[in-house]
């Protein structure tokens, strides 16, 4: 049984710039930091000739091409997997659409269980291009490249887009007391608003109305604020950062 634990994500400044639509004209910088909350994959072969896929629904088909679930199909195909005897689960510490990443940690845990299985050394880079592959090219999902990155690289990152599409990863280093004063005052609360995947949304999709060039241009206001989150970070200016943040929410083009 191969398993695999892909984690969730806050972003803390920047959200939105990773928009294909925004990063090709203009380049893309975010802040974001890995939670200790995960979506797990689990993949299985059995004696049965049978694909089983269990998530909120289950399936039970002959082929790859027969799965309604348009992620896992398109993933197992990319991968040239096409296994009938497998059992494929998916579980998550937190309901999708809490605007946490949860889709593109899905994506990459799965592409990570499927390297496995075909016993693949795969790089974090690679992988999480080919979940955007996924989900930004084959499926036309109208999201960015935030989370298929933090879910296959991790910890407090920040992510540098080009128009070209390239991102440069770097990891944040913290002073270890930093650190841990950083974790003990974040704290994460639910709301029932929408997602920032449903603000990406209809920031991409807009059809160059006055709306969405205001959403382009309340992006281009939030491509500032993550060199200052993560000077803050690094100097261990709390207070500061809990401002910076709290003005890059306030700047989220709303539909």
């Amino acid at each position: 049984m191969i398993i695999t634990r892909s984690p969730l994500r806050v972003s803390l400044g920047g959200g939105g710039t990773d928009l294909p639509s925004y990063y090709r004209e203009h380049t893309g910088f975010l802040v974001a930091a890995a939670i200790d909350k995960y979506v797990y994959i689990t993949l299985h072969q059995t004696f049965i000739q049978e694909l089983i896929v269990k998530y909120s629904k289950l399936e039970r088909v002959a082929t790859v091409e027969q799965l309604e679930h348009p992620i896992i199909r398109e993933a197992m195909k990319a991968l040239g997997v096409g296994a009938s005897n497998l059992e494929i689960t998916s579980m998550a510490d937190i309901p999708g659409g809490t605007g946490l990443g949860s889709s593109g940690s899905f994506t990459t845990g799965l592409l990570k269980a499927l390297h496995a299985l075909r016993r693949n050394i795969v790089h974090p880079a690679e992988l999480a291009e080919q979940a955007c592959d996924i989900e930004l090219n084959k499926l036309g999902e109208p999201i960015g490249k935030q989370d298929q990155y933090m879910a296959a690289f991790g910890g407090l990152t920040t992510l540098d887009i080009a128009p070209d599409g390239l991102v440069v990863v770097k990891r944040v280093d913290l002073d270890a007391e930093v650190e841990a004063a950083f974790i003990e005052h974040t704290h994460i609360h639910f709301r029932a608003d929408p997602t920032d995947a449903e603000i990406d949304a209809y920031v991409a999709s807009g059809d160059g109305s006055g709306s969405e060039l205001g959403a382009v241009a309340a992006l281009a206001a939030r491509e500032q604020l993550p060199q200052a989150v993560r000077s803050q970070l690094t100097l261990g200016e709390g207070s500061g950062m809990a401002g910076t943040v709290t003005r890059d929410m306030m700047l989220s083009p709303q539909p």
